[in-house]
């Protein structure tokens, strides 16, 4: 397998499960970015919109969309900053729990699918890898990458 084709086959695997977790999520009146948003508050509480946006890489419109949507649904709170009150910290209710306990369902069945060819050994360094990867995404500078193929 060549180097060249990385990027499709990290295409292909997060295209099939969006639409994955868009038909799990169907019944719930829930998105792919209300659920990523939402996971991302339970793991960490009194987060603000901005740091959402850029941990997720998600645009900031996107998360403010989702953050009203599941406000909506009873599922997150905001609450202004006692130091700096144009600042809302984001915070998960107690509805939420029961999303978390579905949310890990959905993601350990597809896991089981998706990893199911794997060893032990392989399963480890792939999400290694992986992570791995996420970090040096996150950290690129993008503009400078672009001006060393120039």
């Amino acid at each position: 397998m060549e180097e060249l084709y990385f990027l499709n086959y990290c295409g292909a695997i997060y295209r099939k499960s969006q639409l994955y977790i868009k038909a799990a999520l169907s019944d719930r009146n829930m998105s792919f970015s209300d659920a990523m948003v939402l996971i991302y508050v339970s793991a960490n509480p009194g987060t603000i919109q901005d740091d959402i946006g850029s941990n997720l890489s998600i645009d900031k419109s996107v998360v403010a969309r989702s953050i009203k949507s599941l406000e909506a649904l009873g599922l997150l709170t905001r609450t202004e900053d006692l130091s700096n009150q144009r600042v809302k910290k984001v915070y998960t209710t107690e509805a939420a729990k029961e999303f978390k306990t579905y949310w890990n369902k959905i993601i350990s069945q597809w896991n089981k699918t998706i990893l199911a060819d794997l060893t032990p050994e392989e399963r480890s360094m792939v999400i290694y890898a992986n992570y791995k990867i996420k970090v040096s995404a996150i950290a690129a500078d993008i503009q400078n990458e672009i001006k060393q193929i120039k």
